[in-house]
């Protein structure tokens, strides 16, 4: 099964928007040099927002938030809904696009956009009308995750948490792993003592 996935800066806004299985969420390795210039310089927070999708339907889902949310906002540089879930190219073929990539500059490497560039930018965004439907998608998008927002209980102490990330933060534990756990995805379920409170 898939799920869709967001990586949020430090201060909680979405840089990015992905789908995948496994640990591909947590996975910082065949990212772009974008996405780890905005991961290095904000800081980087995994969000699942759904999972236990078809395929196909984790990349309509990706293809949806990415459009609300919109292209230029993000460090995706596509649309979305694009490659198979789980094809691997072959070593031959990985090897050329690794060499493909050696000695590279970015193109947007030191660039600074000048003043009259970044009001045009800003007056091309203002008054922009989105869809209902992607209005409905930014707002789901505002509460982080299906999960987010729900209250955590430690039923060892009773103690009540915001949130699972809040637990996380207080234990200083890494967020990922504890998710996997708490959601099954491990064999051995080391937190049994937290639920979701109803």
């Amino acid at each position: 099964m898939a799920y869709v996935y967001l990586h949020k800066k430090d201060n909680g806004s979405i840089f990015y928007v992905g789908k995948g299985n496994n640990y591909r969420a947590w996975q910082k390795s065949n990212r772009s040099k974008y996405w780890n210039r905005v991961k290095n310089k904000y800081g980087l927070n995994v969000v699942i927002f759904k999972d236990n999708m078809t395929e196909k339907d984790a990349f309509s889902l990706e293809r949806e938030l990415i459009s609300a949310i919109g292209l230029e906002n993000l460090t995706n540089h596509t649309p979305g809904g694009e490659g198979i879930l789980g094809f691997k190219h072959s070593e031959e073929t990985k090897k050329k696009m690794s060499q493909s990539q050696k000695g590279g500059t970015s193109w947007s490497k030191g660039l600074k956009l000048s003043k009259k560039h970044r009001e045009g930018i800003s007056k091309g965004n203002k008054g922009k009308k989105r869809s209902k439907e992607q209005l409905k998608v930014m707002a789901e998008i505002s509460k982080g995750t299906h999960y987010a927002g729900k209250k955590i209980i430690d039923t060892d102490t009773g103690i009540e948490y915001p949130s699972l990330r809040d637990y996380c933060i207080k234990f200083n534990l890494e967020y990922g792993t504890v998710y996997r756990h708490f959601k099954g995805k491990n064999k051995i379920n080391k937190y049994k003592n937290l639920k979701y409170k109803l």
